[in-house]
This record gives C-alpha cells, sequence and structure tokens, in this order.
C-alpha cells in the first residue's frame, strides 16, 4: 500500500471511530427550571447521564453552568450571573476552578436528591435530580470576589 491509500484509511477509520462515539453519546444534561421554594433560591431538575455518584455530581455541576453562564428562563434568574463566560472563564479561572472543578459550589448547594433512574440507549444510565441552590449567597460570593460587579454584571 502506498502512502496516498494509507492516508485515506487513517482518515476514513477516524471518522468512523468520531461517529462511533459521538452516536452512542447522549447529552451530558438536560435542565429544566423546577421553582423557587423560598425567596432568594432556585429549583432544578437535572438529568444526567452517567452511573451513580458521578451522575450526581454531573448534574450538580451541569445546573450551576446554566445558573452562572446561560441563566433559567422561567425563573428569576433568566439573565446569566456571568454576562461573557469566555472572558469570565480566562480573567478568573482560579475561581471557576475552585468553584467548578474543586466543589466549591457545593457550599451553595441546599438541596440535591435524585427523583428518578432509569436506562438509557446504549446502555447509559439516566438520574434525574432535584437541586436547590442558594442563590443570593452564589451572587454575594461573586460580587466579594469580583467576578460580577454588583447587581449582575
Amino acid at each position: 500500500m502506498n502512502w496516498r491509500n494509507k492516508y485515506i484509511l487513517a482518515i476514513g477509520l477516524y471518522w468512523s471511530f468520531l461517529i462511533t462515539i459521538l452516536g452512542q453519546t447522549p447529552f451530558s444534561a438536560e435542565v429544566t427550571y423546577a421553582g423557587e421554594s423560598e425567596p432568594g433560591t432556585v429549583v432544578l431538575n437535572v438529568t444526567s447521564y452517567g452511573r451513580g455518584k458521578a451522575a450526581l455530581q454531573k448534574a450538580e455541576k451541569m445546573a450551576f453552568e446554566t445558573i452562572l453562564f446561560r441563566g433559567v428562563p422561567g425563573s428569576s434568574q433568566t439573565q446569566p450571573l456571568v454576562q461573557n463566560e469566555t472572558q469570565a472563564r480566562q480573567e478568573h479561572a482560579r475561581y471557576f476552578e475552585d468553584l467548578l472543578t474543586n466543589e466549591h459550589y457545593r457550599s451553595f448547594l441546599m438541596q440535591a436528591e435524585p427523583i428518578a433512574r432509569a436506562s438509557h440507549k446504549a446502555g447509559q444510565k439516566r438520574m434525574s435530580v432535584k437541586i436547590k441552590i442558594n442563590i443570593v449567597a452564589l451572587r454575594q460570593h461573586m460580587e466579594q470576589q469580583g467576578v460580577i460587579q454588583k447587581f449582575g454584571f
């Protein structure tokens, strides 16, 4: 086989592998608004894919990323806390690493309760979690750390 055929074969294998992997991997999580049980909180239902504790942690993290960078339609938190995700992640990389990767977000987590578990296609497990977040404390902490300005941006 000459180099051209090897190159075409390698590219074909790469794309086959990529399509196979992406075709079997469902969304990492789905977030929906579930209400505000008391002033200063927001309750989300998050469906995460994975197994056990890893799925629960993924759901918790996705809830916080949604509040921080996307906002939650229908809630009092329709706008994200962080206006520009890319800029904020660059300027405050250490803060977001501590908050999201080192799980400091748990100090703002009031409830994380699995409400349903089910199997999903391709052997993946699906877990739905009710998550309640103290949005006032999170906002104050971000203001104190200089990540956001008072009143949001």
